[in-house]
């Protein structure tokens, strides 16, 4: 019978279709804790999502080998656990081979160190752990916006040095690479997206225009939406219309079925839910609407699947519902359920934040009116939905209190007119103010 200690290898999981690697937020347990199978071990983020890896297995936790802030590719190894305190730390760690991604350059020599238990003495260690250069064959680590580029723009990431961590290629790596290297890539953007400001530092402070100020990193997340926010600018003419809606018989139609919805499909039947299923309609009457702009050709969808903005700590995450073309309104609201309940605990997967085709904004939660929110490429609309307000309306010639509610519709004017918004929306509103 084997001797060998046990111990079950902590790998970074797939992250969905298109995700190669995660950034480490945290570590939920340390190296001594005892982790049960299923309860989170640590936190990681990757370009859509902050999610928790869960143990598959119960054992202490005897090393880690990824500090936060450390980049991870799929399938590389991130702790040990064994039900045996004492069992060793892999030494050197046995790192599994990342997954493909697209590029061909490999990675120089990497130093890492791994956190480790004590079996004698319970202290934490460092213990240096060399990985070869082979570990890393057959990719570079970039951000998946300096990927886009560089497919874009005919570059090869191997020859392109990263100023991010531990030489990760930034999309400013490549605009310095473009001004050094003039012929290679004459049409990259000139300015990367998020441009830097001009500072002064005196004794110690740091001032902007006289004002001093202290720095706070953006979160993963933030930074990756002010990135995709600027790149969507820059790339779709963004035009709003805006309607308002009678939502009386909506409301009366709630109030009726909300009970029956709660006992069948476990959710709460919200407005966010109406407005969901009205979009639904709406895109299937214009198909335009749910499409994406590929230089000169149109990309007709044949799903709709929904992005809803759920607010979080860290900034604003869009769930995915799959398919509402196929759900009715009850379906609806139990996958919002679904989706905003495991967005706020951190249970999202990568797949729960891909393959949106339209979305929708609802900032009237918190008592906004009107807003224009910008697309998220590479959809080409976006609903926003504004706080329901009762206010005097004019029905039939006399006057009475109605709940009113402005509803805009933000497109790409490359594929969509003026006259195609209006329609889209006329459809939104005729849904919703006659759903009895």
């Amino acid at each position: 019978m084997s001797t060998e200690p046990l111990y079950t290898e902590v790998i970074l999981p797939s992250m969905g279709e298109g995700v190669h690697e995660a950034t480490l937020v945290t570590w939920v347990k340390k190296p001594g804790d005892w982790v049960r199978k299923q309860e989170p071990l640590l936190e990681v983020s990757t370009d859509k999502v902050d999610t928790e890896i869960l143990a598959e297995a119960d054992g202490y936790l005897i090393a880690t080998f990824l500090q936060p802030g450390e980049v991870a590719q799929v399938n590389q190894l991130l702790a040990q656990l064994s039900p045996d305190p004492t069992t060793p730390a892999i030494s050197p760690p046995m790192l599994h081979k990342p997954a493909a991604a697209p590029t061909r350059a490999a990675a120089s020599t990497h130093m890492s160190s791994a956190t480790t238990l004590s079996s004698r003495s319970g202290a934490i260690t460092k213990v240096p752990l060399d990985v070869t250069p082979s570990t890393f064959a057959g990719f570079v680590r970039a951000s998946p916006l300096a990927r886009k580029w560089a497919r874009e723009y005919g570059l090869e990431l191997g020859r392109i040095p990263g100023s991010g961590l531990h030489g990760k290629i930034m999309q400013g790596d490549l605009e310095r690479y473009r001004q050094e290297n003039q012929a290679v890539a004459p049409t990259l953007p000139i300015a990367p997206l998020l441009a830097s400001l001009a500072t002064e530092q005196r004794d110690g402070k740091e001032y902007i225009e006289g004002v001093e100020v202290s720095r706070q990193k953006m979160s993963l997340i933030r930074r990756k939406t002010a990135e995709h926010m600027v790149h969507s600018v820059r790339t779709s003419p963004h035009v709003t219309t805006t309607f308002c809606l009678d939502l009386h018989s909506t409301a009366a139609y709630k109030k009726l079925h909300e009970a029956e919805c709660l006992r069948t499909h476990g959710a709460k039947l919200t407005y966010t839910a109406f407005f969901l299923y009205a979009a639904t309609q709406a895109l299937k009457a214009f198909p335009f609407a749910n499409a994406s702009v590929d230089g000169d050709d149109i990309l007709l969808k044949s799903d709709i699947n929904l992005g809803c903005a759920v607010a979080i700590d860290t900034g604003l995450i869009v769930p995915v519902i799959k398919r509402a073309n196929d759900k009715s309104l009850f379906e609806i609201a139990g996958a919002l359920h679904d989706l905003v309940t495991r967005a706020r605990s951190k249970k999202l997967k990568p797949e729960d934040v891909q393959g949106g085709t339209f979305s929708i904004t609802n900032p009237g939660l918190y008592g906004s009116v009107h807003s224009q929110p910008i697309l998220s490429q590479p959809q080409v609309a976006i609903m926003s939905v504004g706080a329901i307000q009762e206010m005097p309306a004019v029905v039939k010639g006399q006057i009475v209190i109605r709940p009113l509610c402005q509803v805009g519709l933000t497109f790409d004017h490359r594929i969509l007119d003026g006259e195609g918004g209006a329609k889209f929306l006329a459809h939104v509103k005729h849904t919703l103010e006659n759903f009895m």
